[in-house]
């Protein structure tokens, strides 16, 4: 553990992870200036990406852009309300349904996206309600509250009950000491949840594209990743017909070495 001197050791472990966190997001900046399209090699330095983005011709993105931050600030703002909430009240009682709401809160976290996506879904079709803004909306605060919630349990920990004690017995309400007294201790807590729930919202993709609308052009999409899938099955089918015909000489010789007969034999 570093202490109040100056380490170097402290100095080159925090360098290495600056750089770690950094160098990406620097080569991706780099990049940008690249005249070549893919970023394989550079090819001289450009500004007409730059020049693209920012064209008429490119509306579409800003659009893309501007419904990804409504989505992630309303997804935020529900998720801290909410994952506030929901860790309060794992925090203050106990109990076989606070158990059950445990698992609720850790389910999001561990479960793959993919099948996330397909679960909500499903839920959407079986209610009857058509995909679009708000499913996309729904679907980013199921996953961005447990985040919240963890993240205000943990400032939770260190929380000390007699505060609001005190408060009581000086005659405070219990909605006077919760944005007087709880709020303000919890606030740092939130902010980092809320941060941490933005970041995964924008940098979401997978349930996105399962629960968007008819607007989304998901059959466009799949026809693109079928036709994807479709060109890889066809590269990678003579590589597989060349590994089964080895495996099938390789199996015949060690049976007609062993003195067993081969199937081409015994149709034969």
């Amino acid at each position: 553990r570093c202490g109040m001197r100056h380490s170097k050791f402290c100095t080159i472990v925090l360098s290495l992870v600056l750089i770690f966190l950094y160098l990406p997001v620097a080569v991706l900046i780099a990049n940008s200036f690249n005249m070549s399209k893919y970023g394989g090699e550079w090819a001289g330095f450009t500004l007409k990406w730059y020049g693209a983005l920012f064209s008429s011709s490119n509306r579409e993105i800003w659009m893309a852009f501007e419904r990804s931050l409504i989505i992630a600030g309303t997804a935020t703002i529900a998720s801290c309300i909410l994952g506030t909430t929901a860790a309060i009240a794992l925090h203050r009682w106990r109990g076989r349904l606070q158990t059950a709401h445990y698992g609720m809160i850790y389910t999001p976290l561990v479960m793959p996206e993919i099948l996330m996506g397909i679960s909500l879904l499903m839920m959407f079709t079986a209610i009857g309600m058509q995909c679009g803004m708000l499913t996309i909306i729904i679907a980013h605060i199921t996953f961005c509250v447990s985040y919240v919630t963890m993240t205000v349990l943990a400032r939770l920990q260190d929380f000390d009950d007699r505060i609001t004690e005190a408060a009581y017995d000086l005659g405070a309400g219990a909605i006077y000491t919760f944005f007087h007294v709880t709020l303000p201790i919890l606030l740092p807590g939130i902010i980092a949840g809320g941060l941490l729930a933005f970041t995964l919202s924008i940098d979401d993709f997978v349930i996105t594209f399962f629960v968007t609308g008819p607007g989304g052009d998901i059959g466009k999409r799949l026809d693109h990743s079928a036709g994807i899938a479709h060109q890889i099955h066809h590269k990678i089918r003579p590589f597989g017909l060349a590994i089964r015909s080895k495996i099938g000489n390789t199996h015949n010789s060690r049976m007609a070495e062993s003195g067993q007969k081969t199937p081409f034999d015994l149709k034969s």
